[in-house]
């Protein structure tokens, strides 16, 4: 017992690894969009395509087996219908620059930002996987998913300068 509780605890310090990981990647986008690249527009974009993506990857990550979550049902379906409308909110806004201007092709350092977050999420669902969605796995990502909403702040945050 002590050694699977072991097990789950450094599995989780290497997801916290991977959200600094992550974090770092998003902060160094925002400074090379502030710095280098020409136009707000721009910059904008790219900060409301991240912050659409990672709410999509949490969204499918709630919406997988939490058939084993303590969780109460009504909270989270309160939560998906929060999310689902973030997320249609920003691909709408997302959906009115793309007609106002065309986009320029993303860099690679956008693609690779773009896999480092898909990346992440894949993890997360992996380790939900393995942990066979147990009660403990999601107490794990319930604690690791506000991390995201702060990114997703700092982004949102960006837009408004």
């Amino acid at each position: 017992m002590k050694q699977k509780f072991c097990s789950q605890i450094f599995k989780f310090r290497d997801m916290k690894e991977r959200h600094s990981s992550l974090r770092r990647t998003l902060n160094k986008l925002q400074a090379q969009s502030s710095t280098q690249r020409k136009g707000v527009y721009r910059h904008h974009h790219d900060h409301q395509v991240f912050a659409a993506e990672i709410l999509q990857e949490i969204f499918n990550i709630f919406s997988k087996n939490l058939t084993q979550s303590a969780w109460d049902e009504t909270s989270i379906v309160r939560f998906q219908n929060g999310l689902y409308q973030q997320i249609q909110r920003l691909e709408a806004c997302l959906r009115t620059q793309m007609e106002k201007e065309l986009t320029k092709p993303e860099s690679e350092e956008l693609q690779l930002t773009s896999r480092r977050v898909k990346k992440y999420f894949q993890e997360i669902d992996a380790f939900l996987k393995e942990k066979q969605y147990s009660l403990c796995a999601w107490e794990i990502i319930r604690v690791e998913i506000p991390r995201c909403f702060v990114l997703i702040d700092k982004l949102t945050r960006r837009l408004s300068n």
